[in-house]
Order: structure tokens, then sequence, then C-alpha cells
């Protein structure tokens, strides 16, 4: 949103009678939240269509921000999926979170057997 400084300044002058009129500074310092850590899921399960896809539609539907994906088949059928992310709720550091998050997971992979692990990037 672009605000007309000068014309909301305008506006004011010509409504406020002189005399009541005071000068505003703000002092708007930088509020910016430190950027969330970003986490390694490890997603580990049998190689079926549209598994990242299911994977991927339930990181973003927990609010998680998916920086990069790995994917590496095994020849056993298997599949390593890992994913780079940033939880928007800033919650990922607590198991409650991480263990939502991997209940969530299993749920929308149904029975197919899969295992799950989240860990600070770098740790």
């Amino acid at each position: 949103m672009k605000v007309d400084w000068e014309s909301l300044k305008e506006r004011l002058l010509s409504a406020c009678p002189s005399s009541c009129f005071y000068k505003v500074y703000l002092n708007i310092q930088s509020s910016a939240p430190s950027p969330s850590p970003v986490y390694l899921l490890k997603f580990w399960c049998f190689d079926q269509r549209g598994s990242l896809h299911d994977v991927t539609k339930v990181l973003c539907e927990l609010e998680m921000l998916i920086q990069r994906v790995k994917v590496m088949p095994t020849p056993d059928g298997r599949v390593l999926d890992l994913f780079f992310i940033m939880d928007c709720l800033d919650l990922l550091h607590t198991k409650k979170r991480r263990d939502d998050i991997c209940e969530h997971l299993m749920a929308a992979l149904g029975d197919y057997e899969c295992s799950s692990r989240t860990r600070v990037r770098g740790q």
C-alpha cells in the first residue's frame, strides 16, 4: 500500500486548527524478525507415484516453506526425500510440532511403510 504523505498532511492541516496541530516524528526501527532456521526433514518410504506431491501438500498445509528438495531413489524400491524447510509458525524446535508433522505425513501416505525425522540443518 502506497501512502501519499503530503496529501495526508494537507488534509490533516485543513481539518485541524493550527493551534491543535503538533509535529509528530516517528522513529521506526527495523523490527524485522530474524529468519527462522532451516530444518532438514528426512523422509524415507517406498517409492510410490504421487508421494512427493502428497508430502509437499502436507508441508504446505502445515505452513512450512520448502526451500529445496532432494530425491534419492534406491535400488530396493524405496526413496529418500530430503526437504530443507522453514516453519512459518516458528515452532519446529518443539517436539510437539515435529510429532504433529510426522503424524500428518504418515496419515497422508496411508499404510505405506515410511519414517521421517526433522533436525536443524547442519547439526
